[in-house]
């Protein structure tokens, strides 16, 4: 039985130093149908599954000037961000191989502007341009694209709530 329970510690530590979930704003908690959800976490069903990942290789670093732990960054880290709906400045960064022959890396960031709805889960993304080798950040609105959603959230609650 111990075995068991030690088992279930690390990987639960294990877990921990892969995942993130907090929120945005102050108050709460609110029901899910009145929250938005940011999330690089790709679904089962999503059609771009290069490289073979659970996450995007596109991280959030902040959102409306206000940054999510600093341990995320540059970590293949599965993240699920709650903000309230509405227009919000997001900071990523991207750091995944570039290119079809995986010798490219790009540490890069950029700032988006996303408009979230109430009830909604966002898949963050990027695409790359392979004749500048640059990428540009994408949204996808996973209930517009009929994607599945793959949630922790409940499971596993930490992060930057106040």
């Amino acid at each position: 039985m111990r075995k068991v329970y030690l088992v279930l510690l690390i990987g639960v530590v294990c877990f921990s130093g892969c995942y993130f979930h907090g929120k945005t704003f102050h108050g709460g908690p609110y029901p899910k149908a009145y929250v938005s959800i940011l999330t690089n976490i790709k679904p089962f069903d999503y059609p771009w599954q290069n490289p073979p990942s659970d996450t995007t290789g596109v991280y959030v670093i902040s959102v409306d000037g206000r940054e999510v732990p600093s341990y995320i960054r540059g970590a293949s880290i599965l993240q699920e961000i709650e903000v309230m709906p509405g227009k919000h400045r997001i900071e990523l960064l991207f750091h995944r191989t570039l290119g079809y022959k995986g010798d490219i890396t790009s540490p890069d960031t950029a700032v988006i502007e996303v408009e979230t709805k109430p009830d909604r889960t966002y898949l963050i993304d990027a695409r790359i341009d392979p004749i500048f080798q640059r990428w540009y950040p994408i949204v996808v609105d996973m209930k517009e694209a009929a994607l599945t959603s793959r949630s922790f959230i409940g499971i596993h609650d930490a992060g930057i709530n106040e």
